[in-house]
Formats: structure tokens, sequence, C-alpha cells
């Protein structure tokens, strides 16, 4: 979003244009931290949110301006591609709207800048994932008709914005910008593509596809649009169609998404458990000559249990981040080679099978998940990193950008230690406020088979890695790649808040709160309603704000308990 504001105040230098904002109730604090940067946006903040059509709907309402521009706050526009928009707009009286060609992060064209009307066919192809093979988009390659847009950007005479009724706030997110497309069609409008014109679309980053209510969104705006637009016959099909299909892909979608997310601990846990079981079994038969030297219990008891040991111990060190580094599996397995030795003296004497068994799987540990990493990383051509710090080698365009505030940005958010030279650089910087925003397009267009650009930002303290559609991307930013919000940091809080209930519960006569504020306090964080300390503004004990910022960008476990104990035994 910033860079999409940092993107308009420049063309406002020049073209007399209004910014109009609506945010739907957002709750990660941006708006707060921009509002500051460009104090001539109209900001409208709704309490709830509204869904895209009716915020959009709203900003129009509230413009003055003859001609509406709405725009995705992932994007990158310049002041040629708005004027030649708007001209273009008012060449002719029965084009009611203007679009140009769509780039991803990676500078790829996206096939959603023109597309035709969905049939049967088409949808049912799409529904299956196959819309590849259908007729569904059109070639941009000449400036021509089309029939669907794309809601990212969209030019509108505002009159003829008014005159369809605008976007249909039935669709609460997706399928609003094929409907309004249709309306235009009905009315006699024509939609026009300027394939010369450029803009940078970084799609995906403001939705997760796998995400339950993206599928519930997206396949219920297929579903009103079939409903409002055509017959009675192919209502029924489309009905019936989406009713067997939705369910499945929801599933298949949510599976994937947890998979992908698991993929890796459950092969680690399939891994050490089965060496282990291995090992333990040519232990019992070759050294202690006694295959039942071990009980079955061992393997199906022990061995799990150690296992799951391990998995935590990796995941407590944040082994399972994107980077692959050994330097975080040599902390996870020493812990665990400690904690299994002493569990295995704290265990009775009927347990205590070999000690041999017990250093082995703490062996094990490092070895297995290290093999399992080495095959990914030839599969994948992933680099596997062997310390805390990775280097950066980094190019910088213009040259006196802030390398010091670089360097301090780069190492402050993320694991990396930037390198700035001219000679072979792994990556290409570019300051958004010190290069025109053609040019920025143009450099982005342009890097498909060149090196990875980055876009960096002064005064909006982000450095953001330019993606493809298909790619996770990578950003260092102040409004959202606080340490805390890592989905292994969120884990090992949700972790030591149920560990810190009990301890909240067993030594409460000595707490200097009084037990139903403590009971009370255990059922919030329990139901996941709050947490001991800070997160998200939902704290039993919140956080200082003069102390917030740093807590949430340089978040360590050990700060939860240093603050649970402050505030529950001292002053």
């Amino acid at each position: 979003m910033h860079l999409t504001l940092t993107c308009l105040s420049k063309v406002a230098q020049n073209l007399n244009i209004e910014v109009i904002l609506v945010d739907n109730a957002s709750k990660d604090g941006v708006l707060d931290y921009i509002v500051s940067d460009f104090p001539d946006v109209y900001y409208i903040k709704n309490k709830d949110n509204i869904g895209f059509s009716k915020a959009n709907n709203l900003g129009v309402q509230l413009a003055k301006s003859a001609t509406i521009l709405i725009l995705n706050p992932d994007t990158i526009v310049s002041e040629e591609m708005i004027r030649e928009a708007i001209n273009y707009l008012h060449l002719d009286q029965k084009t009611g709207a203007v679009v140009v060609k769509m780039l991803d992060g990676r500078g790829d064209y996206l096939p959603e800048t023109a597309r035709r009307f969905p049939n049967i066919k088409s949808s049912f192809l799409k529904i299956l994932g196959l819309k590849k093979h259908s007729n569904y988009y059109m070639t941009a390659n000449q400036d021509q008709t089309i029939e669907v847009m794309s809601g990212a950007c969209m030019f509108f005479k505002k009159d003829v914005f008014c005159e369809i009724g605008g976007l249909d706030e039935r669709y609460f997110m997706y399928g609003e910008d094929i409907d309004i497309s249709y309306q235009l069609h009905r009315a006699g409008y024509n939609i026009k593509l300027l394939k010369d014109q450029e803009m940078i679309h970084f799609k995906g980053r403001s939705s997760v596809k796998s995400n339950w209510r993206y599928q519930t969104a997206f396949y219920n705006a297929m579903k009103l649009y079939w409903q409002k637009n055509f017959h009675w016959g192919q209502q029924v099909v489309m009905n019936w169609l989406l009713a067997f299909i939705l369910f499945g892909l929801k599933i298949s979608s949510a599976l994937r998404h947890g998979i992908g997310l698991l993929y890796f601990p459950l092969a680690d846990f399939i891994g050490i458990g089965v060496a282990s079981s291995i090992f333990t079994y040519l232990w019992s038969v070759h050294v202690k000559q006694d295959v039942s030297f071990v009980p079955l219990s061992f393997y199906f008891q022990i061995i799990p249990i150690y296992t799951l040991a391990a998995i935590g111990s990796m995941l407590f060190s944040k082994f399972y981040l994107r980077e692959i580094d050994l330097s975080r599996l040599v902390k996870a397995s020493i812990v665990n080679v400690i904690l299994f030795l002493v569990v295995y003296f704290a265990l009775p004497v009927d347990y205590k099978y070999s000690r041999a068994i017990i250093i082995y799987m703490g062996i094990i540990s490092f070895f297995i998940p290290f093999f399992i990493r080495w095959l990914y990383a030839r599969w994948t051509m992933t680099k596997i990193v062997f310390s805390d710090t990775r280097h950066l080698i980094a190019s910088i365009y213009p040259h006196n950008a802030n390398e010091n505030n670089l360097r301090d940005l780069v190492s402050t958010y993320s694991n990396f230690q930037l390198l700035v030279s001219q000679d072979r650089p792994e990556i290409r910087i570019i300051d958004v406020e010190e290069i025109s925003n053609q040019d920025l397009i143009s450099a982005i267009a342009g890097s498909e088979q060149a090196i990875p650009i980055w876009i960096y930002s002064n005064m909006g303290n982000y450095l953001m890695q330019c993606h493809g559609k298909d790619a996770d991307g990578y950003v260092i930013a102040a409004d959202e790649n606080y340490a805390i919000y890592e989905w292994t940091n969120l884990l090992r809080k949700r972790i030591a808040d149920f560990i810190l209930c009990l301890i909240a519960l067993v030594l409460f006569p000595f707490s200097k709160h009084r037990l139903n504020f403590i009971l009370k306090s255990i059922g919030l964080v329990i139901s996941g309603s709050c947490s001991w300390v800070h997160i998200k503004g939902k704290a039993i004990f919140p956080i200082s704000n003069q102390l917030e910022e740093n807590y949430q960008r340089n978040y360590r476990l050990t700060n939860d308990l240093y603050h649970f104990f402050r505030s529950m035994f001292i002053s």
C-alpha cells in the first residue's frame, strides 16, 4: 500500500488528482503507519469489512473528478499511463472504461488483463484448473475492445459508472469486475485496452488463495454472476456444478495449504522415527543379542515421543522457516541430546533400556533432517545456509541511495547481511523515491531474464522483492515483517501461553492479582481471545507504547516470560 501511495504522490506533482483510500477495518496498523507520510490522501476508515464493491462505491461517491480510477493497493502506476488512459477514455462517447496491460512483479504479462465473458465451458475448465485450455483469455497484442477487465486497475467515466449502478455490492470480493464489465456491455459501452501502457500488479499479495474464505468468496461470486445475468437453464447447470465442486475444491485447497506448511515436519518425523526404530532393532539383535531387548511399546510409544520432542526442538529453534539454515538445526540437535538424556535419567529403571539408543536418536535428529534438506535443495536448486547470517550482494540505483540505512534495514528485519557491489550482484535495489514511476515499471518489465529487483523506500522503511504471481516473495518492512508475526513465533508464543496458564494457576497465591482475575485471564488465553503478553493489542498484560515497537520487531520468547512474571508477581 505504501508503495502505491508513493507512486500516486509523484503523479500528483504534475497531474491534478485526488486520492481516496478506503480502509475496510484493517487490523494490522498499516493505516496509522502511512497517514503521516501521505497527508494529502483522503482516508475513509470503515468499522467493518464491507467488501470490495461497497468500499469502492463509497469512494466513488465522494470523488469530485469526472474520471475515476479504481486501483488495488498492490500496484505501481505512472503519470504517463494515467494521462494516456484518461485521454483515451474521452475520445469516444461509447467508451465506458479503459484498462492497460498488467505485468506481475517479475515483469511477466498477466492474462487477466483481457478476458472474455465466462460461459459454461470456460467456467467448468476454470473450476477444474484447466483455464489455459479454454478461450477465456484474449490476446493483448494491440489496442482493442475487450470483454472483461481486471478489478486491479479500472478507469471509468464517473457518469457512466453511476449510470450502470456502480459495482454490485452483493459481490463481497471477486467477480465484481466480471459483472461490471457485463453491465457496461449490456448498456452499450465498450472497454478499451491500451496495450502500449503498462502497470505492475503484485498479484496474490492481497489474498491467500488456499484460504477457506477466499474459496468461499470466489465460488459464491461465480454463482451470483450466473444467477444474475443468465437464463434459468444455464443457472441450473452452473448451480449444480458449483454446488458439486465447491466443497471439494475448498477441502483440497485447505489440505494443500496445510500440507505445504507441514511436509517438512512430517518428513522429519517419519525419517527420524524410522531410522531410530531400525537402529534400535539392530542394536537389540547384534549388540545385546536379544531381539526382545526392548518391548514393542518402545517402538510405538517411546520412539514417537522422543521424535516429537526432536520436532519441537527444531520448531523452537526456528528451523522451519523458509531459509534452510543448518545453524538452527545444530542448536536443535544439541538440545535434543541433552533433553533425551535428562528424560532418560528421569525414567523408571524398567524403561532405561540403553543410553546408546538415546544418544543415537539425538544424533540422527540432525542427520535425517539434513539429508531431507539436501535432497530438497538438489531437487529445487535451493541454497542451504550454514549460519544465521547470509550475505546478500546488491547493486543500488540510483547510487545516492542511503546505503547505511539499507544495511540497517536488512539486518534489523532479516537474517541477511547486505553487501553493496556493482560486480556480479545477486539483486538490484531501486530507491522508489529517487526514480520515476515509468522508469521503475520499465525496469521491472525488463527484469524477467535479468537479476531480481528489490524496491527500497527510505520514507516507508521497507525493502520488497519484486516477485512473480506464483511466488510468495519476501518483504522486509516495518508494517508487515515484525519477527512476532512469523508463524513459528506465533506457534511458540501459543505454546508458551498454555504453559503460563498452568504457572498462573499453580502460583496464584503469590500473585498480586486476585483469583477471579487469574481464572478469567486463563479462560481468555485458552480460548485464543488474548495472549498473556501483547500481540496485536490483545493481551492480559499489554506492553507500553514506548516498548511496543522494539518488542514486536525483536521478539524473543524470553521477553514474554519477563513481562509475565513482572506483571504477575512484581509491582
